[in-house]
């Protein structure tokens, strides 16, 4: 049995049509596309108060916004234009749809972008707990100058790009792959037979490892993130001797709440997203498969609105502009002067 046999035959006979818009090419395509034109518009303007309305209370800080507000830009206009996975979970493969796909791009070096891009954004945000744990002189953990820190970026980076690169070295064959997919799951939508397909482990020892690698990677973020955050409540909550000022105390509480709140309010998208995955119950559905994606895109522009409603110099200059304050224009007093005749 070959492919083209199997859609052409057999496909058509037994499996029902999927009708439904989410699960298609298109539907994916149109979402993904209103997200981002959405979204634009917020990123812009973030960039431009991360640029031109941060204080000078807030220069410390600067630089790990506005290279988290970067990556999180160029996710935004990647994965809602370009390069827009569509999976057939619970198998790890699927396609790809968008720009780059038109264009002719390998589907290999989309995923691996998708893969280095969402290593990046992760870093950066493990940079603003860093930024803000080594600011606090008295902590012992914190990363001392920037040629350390340029370090322990590097190391985080070449981390996932290496054993990134380990697993693409051993993509399986996608046609062959295909046929043996279709043993398990003999339904998939139209576009498992139209589009390019790659998967990106074959069952067995290279699953396993893909697996278990984005566990280590994942966990290496959170110990860091649970790291620098423990620092931070340690000496701004718990041991204030550390700061002669009660106003800088003060300052950098307020600064280490904001990085929390605007971390973490998006990554409830992202748990929202893997909610609607393990409702499953570990079958296929295309609909929950292109979901998933879906609301893993909200988060850029999530993540870059937070900055901007969070800090609060930028949410000040926000209220400016949509209430601004009415000129009271001055009424000239009329004095009546009575002339006696």
């Amino acid at each position: 049995m070959n492919l083209t046999d199997y859609y052409l035959n057999i496909y058509p006979t037994k499996c029902p049509a999927d009708t439904r818009f989410l699960a298609s090419k298109e539907g994916l395509i149109l979402t993904s596309r209103t997200i981002g034109v959405v979204f634009l518009p917020v990123h812009i303007l973030t960039t431009y108060c991360i640029l031109k309305k941060t204080p000078a209370s807030m220069s410390s800080v600067k630089f790990s916004l506005a290279n988290l507000n970067f990556w999180l830009f160029l996710s935004q206009i990647v994965f809602s234009f370009f390069i827009m996975p569509s999976f057939f979970l619970p198998l790890i493969g699927g396609t790809c749809v968008g720009f780059a796909t038109d264009l002719g791009v390998p589907l290999p070096l989309q995923i691996c972008f998708i893969f280095y891009l969402t290593g990046v954004i992760s870093i950066s945000i493990v940079l603003q707990f860093e930024n803000r744990s080594s600011l606090i002189l008295r902590n012992k953990f914190r990363i001392k100058g920037t040629r350390y820190r340029t370090y322990w970026f590097l190391a985080n980076f070449f981390a996932f790009m290496i054993f990134s690169v380990i697993n693409f070295l051993n993509i399986p064959d996608p046609d062959q792959a295909r046929i043996d997919i279709l043993e398990i799951l003999p339904c998939p939508t139209k576009e498992f037979f139209t589009e390019p397909f790659f998967v990106l482990a074959a069952p067995g020892f290279w699953e396993d490892y893909m697996v278990t690698i984005s566990s280590l990677l994942n966990l290496a973020i959170i110990f860091q993130i649970s790291l620098f955050s423990t620092c931070c409540i340690y000496y701004l909550f718990i041991d204030r001797s550390s700061f002669t000022s009660a106003q800088t105390q003060k300052v950098q509480a307020r600064s280490f709440i904001g990085i929390v709140l605007q971390t973490f309010l998006p990554i409830l998208l992202v748990v929202l997203a893997l909610v609607t995955l393990l409702k499953k119950n570990g079958g296929y559905d295309q609909v929950a498969n292109n979901l998933t994606f879906i609301f893993s895109n909200f988060h850029s522009g999530v993540a870059s609105s937070s900055i901007l409603l969070v800090q609060h110099p930028y949410r000040k200059f926000l209220i400016s502009l949509f209430c601004k304050k009415k000129k009271v224009q001055p009424v000239a007093a009329l004095s009546t002067v009575s002339v006696s005749s």
